[in-house]
């Protein structure tokens, strides 16, 4: 965008468009071909089998910067199979549900850019992509400030994030494990994680609408990532979650054994293994984890500066050594003595890294 003083280029809504910027290879251009509505979830016509891969060839090189992307019905800036993009200066306001959105995209940047708004989704939302940097963005007034998920190989470093139900949510979800088996190596550095307290306003039934606001940083079933020298703080629920994928949701229609999209092989990999919890900061967490007596939250009891949702899996590759903490571990949080620690095994404190 050509930039003047006090001035941007501003792409906005004409009344009826859903997208803003949308990146994808030329074949993907039609998706109403395959799609019956570009609406999450994106539902397929009958007889096209879902799922997407990622792909050769890809499109290569996509920069764009110094952009505001305002008030589209899905989608701000939406990518597809790019490898090397960067997304620099971008500001996403009052996009629905996703704001800066990179899909089986890889060697990727997102910096320096804002994405408030996404009353029914993710601010910015890496998904099913493979080396990627999120770093120096604010994020607030959405339901998830920054998502990622089913990705490898990601980096999430001196981002804010606040006011959104949800400050940060690094996901493995079964819906696009055919799109992307796994969720390994993302991590989480010198982030300020506050004040995520916001009404969850995600679209009724869809998974992200059970999930407690209140959240500074979620991570369900990710496995070898590092949540280092974050500040989190005053977030009513919990302050740093760590989860397997299927106990939140098993009083929900997203439960492991009533989801259709819920596989052996997702079940083999839901658990949340061998993630490293170190050295961050912890203030004034947990104070109102339960604040809508017309929507109480089931897990409440819960509620901590760190919570350890993991279960006992004989599927897990740690179940033999470490059945109940899947070898995550904590290491030099503040403050050390007076930061509360939740799992499921009672009276248990935080396993530490050896």
């Amino acid at each position: 965008g050509q930039r003047a003083t006090g001035k941007r280029v501003i792409f906005e809504n004409a009344g009826n468009q859903r997208n803003g910027i949308v990146v994808v290879p030329e074949d993907r251009v039609d998706c109403m071909s395959c799609h019956s509505d570009l609406a999450p979830p994106f539902p397929v016509l009958p007889g096209v089998e879902p799922g997407l891969k990622m792909r050769e060839p890809m499109m290569t090189g996509f920069e764009i910067r110094h952009i505001t992307i305002r008030g589209f019905v899905n989608n701000g800036l939406f990518t597809e199979n790019v490898d090397g993009f960067k997304i620099i200066d971008v500001v996403s306001e009052d996009n629905t549900n996703y704001g800066i959105f990179p899909t089986l995209s890889k060697n990727g940047l997102i910096t320096h850019s804002r994405a408030t708004g996404s009353d029914e989704d993710s601010g910015i939302w890496v998904e099913t992509s493979e080396n990627v940097v999120v770093t120096h963005n604010y994020v607030a007034d959405n339901v998830n400030g920054i998502e990622v998920s089913n990705s490898d190989d990601i980096l999430v470093a001196h981002n804010e994030a606040t006011n959104n139900t949800i400050g940060a949510a690094i996901l493995l979800l079964p819906d696009i494990f055919d799109d992307r088996a796994g969720a390994k190596r993302i991590d989480m550095r010198n982030n300020y994680i506050h004040d995520n307290n916001k009404f969850n306003s995600a679209r009724p039934g869809s998974i992200l609408s059970f999930i407690p606001q209140g959240i500074g940083i979620l991570y369900v079933g990710v496995d070898d990532s590092l949540i280092s020298q974050n500040w989190v703080e005053d977030n009513d629920f919990v302050g740093i979650a760590i989860s397997d994928y299927c106990p939140p949701f098993n009083e929900t229609d997203f439960s492991c054994d009533e989801d259709p999209s819920v596989t052996l092989e997702f079940l083999m990999d839901q658990t949340a293994e061998n993630n490293r919890v170190v050295e961050n900061v912890l203030v004034n967490n947990a104070t109102d984890p339960d604040p809508d007596p017309d929507n109480p939250n089931p897990f409440a009891f819960a509620a901590a500066d760190l919570t350890l949702l993991t279960l006992p899996s004989p599927l897990s590759p740690s179940f033999p050594v470490d059945p109940f903490f899947h070898l995550n571990c904590y290491e030099d949080n503040e403050p050390e003595d007076d930061a509360s620690f939740f799992s499921f095994v009672p009276g248990a404190s935080p396993p530490p890294c050896l």
